[in-house]
């Protein structure tokens, strides 16, 4: 039985990854820039009607979550973390493997503590970082590139286009 002043909820922020516990989850149809996992402690969480005791999300696609018990949650930066992101991209919102599920229901009794938190995360990053990551598309601006004093492309053209068209004096 939980203590009166034990802690129910933990969260924990780093570079590539977000992650929380509650002790029951349910949010609204949402969209968050980040691959989002889900893994129910107790039992299945359940995402955009997929059920299973841990669920992947991939990056910008909008979804709800219930889970009537414990659940921990991870949400992967895509481009700090890119092959859990191309991971999630190749096969959509699905039931992942039995592995990331005991990998986080094995420290169920300290998933309130970031450091758990934490070493839960690395360890599913290594887990699910398993597809080859997808070119950045040039055409789109990145702030990496705008640091360095680079023009983005515009949209609608391939990579280097503006150049080639300067060049031949149009």
């Amino acid at each position: 039985m939980a203590r009166l002043n034990e802690t129910r909820i933990g969260a924990l922020l780093t570079e590539p990854f977000g992650a929380a516990f509650v002790r029951q989850a349910a949010a609204r149809p949402h969209a968050e820039h980040g691959t989002a996992i889900a893994v129910g402690i107790d039992g299945d969480v359940e995402v955009n009607g997929v059920r299973g005791r841990a669920v992947i999300v991939p990056p910008d696609v909008p979804y709800a979550l219930r889970s009537a018990g414990p659940a921990a949650t991870y949400l992967f930066d895509p481009e700090l973390a890119p092959r859990i992101a191309a991971h999630a991209r190749d096969s959509g919102t699905r039931v992942l493997g039995r592995r990331v599920a005991e990998v986080v229901a094995a420290h169920r009794a300290s998933l309130a503590r970031p450091d758990v938190l934490h070493g839960v995360g690395v360890e599913l990053g290594r887990l699910l970082a398993t597809r080859t990551p997808r070119p950045i598309d040039r055409r789109v601006p990145h702030r990496d590139r705008a640091a360095v004093g680079a023009q983005p492309e515009e949209p609608g053209r391939p990579p280097g286009d503006r150049e080639r068209l300067r060049a031949q004096g149009r």
